[in-house]
């Protein structure tokens, strides 16, 4: 499952952050596993696609196909669309003794 207060829900299915960080994972050397998921500054429910940011790893390959499947594993195991962006490695990782940001809303 995952932490109830990070939940959101996309066309009335229940997403966790975890689950798209065990689909980003599935992807590595591809991608870091590093990843953060934008959503509206407010409620729960979000329209698709989902934007969600992901560091490409330092085997990413052809970029074009590796934002595909990204997207299609979504899509096929989350049962939602996202609109994923590939970030250069490094981008996304916390800085100092900062927890990672998974999601992040439009006002913070």
């Amino acid at each position: 499952m995952g932490r109830v207060d990070d939940m959101f829900i996309v066309q009335g299915v229940n997403v966790f952050p975890s689950a798209v960080a065990d689909v980003i994972a599935s992807f590595k050397p591809r991608t870091t596993g590093e990843f953060q998921i934008r959503l509206p500054a407010s409620g729960t429910r979000v329209d698709p696609p989902v934007p969600i940011l992901v560091e490409c790893g330092p085997q990413a390959g052809d970029l074009d196909e590796l934002k595909r499947a990204l997207q299609e594993a979504i899509r096929m195991k989350l049962i939602f669309r996202a609109d994923v962006a590939l970030v250069p490695q490094g981008e996304l990782a916390p800085t100092g003794a900062m927890k990672r940001k998974v999601v992040v809303r439009a006002d913070g």
